[in-house]
């Protein structure tokens, strides 16, 4: 296993090397303060990449879209919020927000900065609200990827060069301004092996695990192979 800046060293060097993993976590779930005693104690080298405005608020808007469905499928709700323009997505998301409160589901600002001082952590940007990028215009992409990634330094205390598109949506313009917001790295969901000499450093691959599958279904997802009978994502 190794971490985001030995990725990095790799890409700049052009050498593979054999049977390497990077492992990250999208999103800074509170679920992630179960793992910093495990990763601390086997020195396991992680990247969370942390949205900002849940640190504070407590939740994502996902929660909201959830906990207002009513007994209709979530999963299709989500995508019909996904495919929103992000004006009438900030308007419609205000007003599910004051129709219930929700439980915290993120870190704290306090527990992103606790796993930040653990040395195997790497902190990355994952902008500030979580909005699909692709769906911004692009004053509103630039805000949310250069304030993503200078809120977080100010709150780890450490540069910030690696970012995830939220639900791993990007264009080359988005490229563009990430490229020109200072990340020197940015992760897609596009599953597949990274190719460490021909792959854009600004649209790297990642294998996606799934929080429902099981053992052997997530051990095919690691190895490449789940990927070439199923296509969906999730």
């Amino acid at each position: 296993m190794i971490s985001l800046s030995e990725l990095e060293k790799l890409l700049e060097e052009g050498i593979a090397k054999d049977k390497c993993v990077v492992i990250t976590l999208d999103d800074a779930h509170i679920s992630n303060n179960k793992l910093l005693p495990s990763i601390e104690k086997y020195k396991v080298p992680v990247t969370i990449f942390a949205p900002v405005d849940p640190l504070y608020e407590g939740s994502y808007w996902w929660d909201y879209v959830n906990a207002n469905s009513e007994g209709m499928n979530a999963k299709h709700l989500l995508r019909k919020w996904k495919m929103m323009d992000v004006n009438s997505f900030d308007v419609m998301m205000a007003d599910l927000r004051s129709q219930k409160s929700v439980p915290r589901t993120s870190m704290t600002v306090e527990e992103l900065q606790k796993a930040a001082s653990i040395k195997t952590i790497e902190i990355g940007a994952h902008t500030v609200s979580h909005p699909i990028l692709t769906q911004c215009e692009e004053a509103r992409v630039r805000m949310e990827l250069e304030g993503g990634r200078s809120r977080l330094q100010e709150i780890v205390g450490k540069q910030i060069k690696y970012l995830a598109y939220p639900n791993g949506n990007y264009s080359e313009k988005i490229k563009s301004t990430a490229r020109s917001s200072g990340y020197k790295l940015a992760f897609t969901v596009e599953q597949r092996l990274i190719d460490l000499k021909t792959d854009d450093w600004l649209a790297l691959p990642r294998f996606a695990l799934n929080e429902e599958g099981g053992r052997f279904e997530n051990l095919a997802r690691v190895m490449g192979t789940w990927q070439k009978f199923f296509f969906w994502k999730f």
